[in-house]
């Protein structure tokens, strides 16, 4: 879960909890992600095999509007037990978000985690609010376990919002993604 510290200023990072009992007790939090330059938001994970990796939203400390963001991440290879360094998952965009949903992984190990990226910062410096975005969403696919990923083509909604929802954001977010009886993939937007 994304924490907000009071005791750090305010600083954002990522903590994990574990349960060895199903959920009846929880141990104390861990900081899992702590992102020295910025805020890590909207953890999301996915598990291949063995390998579990974590990664977050990350964006700018003091930033003012909406600029750029990272994906940020580590991985464990043992259940938990132990995590590599953080390290960043090349998005080729500007700013991406709404990798809150799990990943999954195909029979055949595909991995497969929705994201979603802010196309009016693809020529916009800034945005002043969650209101001039345009968000379309695609799909990070790795064949290695996690170790690199490509993205899928993106989708994006030629509707409009309503002119009342003016703080709304235009588009699509927060993709979950579910593995069908037929072999196919659905994505809920």
């Amino acid at each position: 879960y994304s924490g907000n510290e009071a005791m750090r200023a305010g600083k954002i990072s990522l903590f994990a909890v574990y349960s060895s009992d199903h959920g009846v007790t929880w141990g104390t939090p861990q900081r899992l992600l702590d992102t020295p330059d910025g805020h890590d938001y909207d953890p999301s994970i996915i598990v291949i095999g063995r390998r579990v990796i974590v990664s977050a939203t990350t964006t700018h400390l003091n930033e003012t509007g909406i600029t750029t963001s990272r994906t940020m991440a580590v991985a464990s290879d043992d259940g938990g037990r132990t995590w590599s360094r953080p390290y960043e998952i090349p998005m080729g965009r500007r700013y991406t978000s709404g990798k809150i949903n799990n990943g999954i992984t195909l029979p055949d190990g595909t991995a497969l985690w929705g994201y979603t990226w802010e196309k009016n910062l693809e020529t916009r410096e800034r945005l002043a609010s969650e209101g001039e975005m345009e968000e379309m969403n695609a799909v990070l696919i790795s064949y290695d376990d996690g170790r690199t990923w490509a993205s899928s083509r993106s989708v994006g909604l030629a509707a409009r919002r309503p002119p009342e929802a003016s703080g709304a954001i235009n588009g699509l977010c927060e993709p979950a993604l579910a593995w069908c009886n037929d072999g196919s993939v659905f994505m809920l937007c």
